[in-house]
C-alpha cells in the first residue's frame, strides 16, 4: 500500500510485487509498438508514425516502437526478385 504521500517506493513494497503504474506503463507502450509497427507495415509514412506519437524525431520513433515482421521481409524480397526477373 502506498504512504501517506501516494507515492509507492520500492522498499514499501513486499518482495516480488511490481509496481502498478510499471506494469501498465509497459503495456501502454506495448499497445504502441503493435499498432505503429502495424501503420509501417501497411506503408503508412515514418513522418506520419512520428507524428502519431508526437516524438520530436523520426528515428526515435522508428527505432523505439517499430519491429519488422519476418513476413513482411520476405513479401518485400520475393516482390523485388519479381520485379528484377521481369525486365
Amino acid at each position: 500500500m502506498a504512504p501517506a504521500g501516494g507515492i509507492e517506493r520500492s522498499e514499501d513494497r513486499p518482495p516480488g510485487r511490481q509496481a502498478r503504474g510499471f506494469v501498465l506503463w509497459r503495456n501502454a507502450h506495448a499497445v504502441a509498438g503493435l499498432v505503429l509497427s502495424l501503420m509501417a507495415a501497411r506503408g503508412e509514412r515514418p513522418e506520419v508514425i512520428q507524428r502519431v506519437m508526437r516524438h520530436a524525431k523520426v528515428s526515435f520513433t522508428i527505432d523505439r516502437y517499430v519491429k519488422v515482421y519476418r513476413d513482411d521481409v520476405r513479401d518485400a524480397v520475393q516482390r523485388n526478385d519479381r520485379r528484377t526477373a521481369a525486365r
